[in-house]
């Protein structure tokens, strides 16, 4: 079965932090049994425009010239960002747009089933559907709140009812966050106009990059002593990462033996340093920017703290934190109690009370009974909902041979 995989953003080479839980999952599924895994991604400013990692394919297409001037992928910024940050940029769309239509067209009969992550790539191999309706190829999306936010409800609504099959990083009856934006109730509209409907599979977190490779980082940063809290992520206001710095100052107020650590690239990267400097945090404050060895971060961390305004169901850094064993502190938003109990696998605060919040992290930061609980209750939780690779893979494989089956 040859299954290729259109994608915004893939790491630029391995270990790369930027979408590593693609190439993971990617890299997973060109393992498993008769899967032949082929990418298809838009090249960065310098990476190659192809290679392969053991039996996974990796086809970057070039869409300006120099490639060094390439603008629209894998900036600070998401594409529709990088669009709108300069008028010029412009100008690269239509490239784009036909570099990734020329390399969709250019594996067409080679493949047996498209899988775009991200929902939009979908455009290509519809379009050549509906020109070509006698070589149609099943498409499967993998759909993403990025998506179900950033794009209009009517185009969401055309990529829904033009696939084989819909699969979601969360458990499905948290998809209709987004109701209001998509302009129905997605999950309904799913089952009603998608041959094969949604299927919640998540990204498969990479057990092996988990593992630390540094023992004593904290000793080697000078943290001995220091109680120290994690802020892992993407700089945006999804993740929100001013308000764990607003926590943080409240609790310096009661403690000054607590580091934040901030680990991410984003397009509030400036604004965090800004923060940092108008309110003299600079010595409770390491801005670590971002990383691939997430795995040092998260087991010298006392806490892991994600502030997101909107929903914690499922980011993938929630979950590796589980695994590794970091105890999770959220804001309590969106459907995040329908999966998380607050003081049994996390703590769950309020939004917009950093002084509330500092309270009580201060009392968990000095409570490891409780910090072991809420460690020891989480990995049941993550084994409740499957984040492992090899689930991933079988939940995916499975629905490939759902797909075909019903295609031929």
């Amino acid at each position: 079965m040859n299954v290729t995989i259109l994608t915004t953003i893939f790491p630029r080479f391995k270990d790369d932090y930027r979408g590593a839980f693609l190439g993971r999952m990617a890299t997973a599924l060109s393992e498993a049994g008769d899967l032949n895994i082929q990418v298809i991604t838009p090249s960065s400013t310098d990476n190659l425009l192809s290679e392969k990692w053991d039996k996974l394919s990796i086809v970057r297409f070039q869409y300006w010239l120099p490639q060094k001037n390439q603008t629209l992928a894998y900036g600070k910024e998401d594409t529709f960002s990088n669009i709108r940050r300069s008028f010029w940029n412009i100008f690269q769309v239509p490239a784009y747009l036909c570099a990734f239509f020329a390399k969709v067209i250019s594996n067409w009969r080679q493949t047996d089933i498209f899988h775009c992550q991200w929902t939009f790539t979908a455009i290509f191999p519809i379009l050549i559907n509906k020109i070509l309706p006698f070589f149609r190829k099943p498409i499967i999306i993998a759909c993403r709140g990025s998506d179900l936010r950033l794009m209009p409800g009517w185009l969401n609504r055309f990529f829904l009812r033009n696939v084989k099959a819909i699969t979601y990083g969360s458990p499905l009856e948290t998809i209709n966050r987004y109701q209001e934006k998509v302009g129905v109730d997605i999950l309904k509209y799913i089952r009603e106009n998608t041959p094969h409907g949604a299927f919640c599979v998540f990204d498969p977190l990479d057990e092996n990059n988990l593992i630390p490779t540094i023992a004593d980082l904290k000793t080697r940063l000078g943290y001995d002593g220091k109680k120290v809290i994690l802020f892992l992520g993407r700089l945006d206001e999804f993740k929100d990462p001013i308000y764990a710095l607003r926590i943080l100052k409240e609790l310096i107020r009661r403690r000054t033996d607590t580091i934040l650590l901030i680990v991410g690239f984003g397009p509030l990267e400036n604004e965090v340093k800004n923060f940092i400097k108008d309110h003299a945090l600079e010595e409770f404050v390491i801005f670590v920017g971002p990383r691939s060895d997430v795995a040092n971060y998260f087991h010298m961390a006392d806490i892991f703290v994600a502030t997101s305004p909107y929903e914690h169901v499922w980011s993938s850094t929630i979950a590796e934190a589980m695994m590794v064993g970091c105890p999770l502190v959220l804001t309590d938003v969106g459907n995040t109690s329908k999966v998380f109990t607050h003081d049994f696998d996390a703590m769950l605060v309020p939004l917009n009370q950093p002084n509330h919040t500092a309270i009580q992290l201060n009392s968990l930061l000095d409570n490891p009974e409780k910090l072991g609980s809420l460690v020891l209750n989480a990995k049941k939780t993550l084994n409740k909902y499957r984040r492992y690779e090899k689930q991933t893979v079988e939940d995916y494989c499975n629905l490939y041979e759902k797909v075909l089956e019903s295609a031929s």
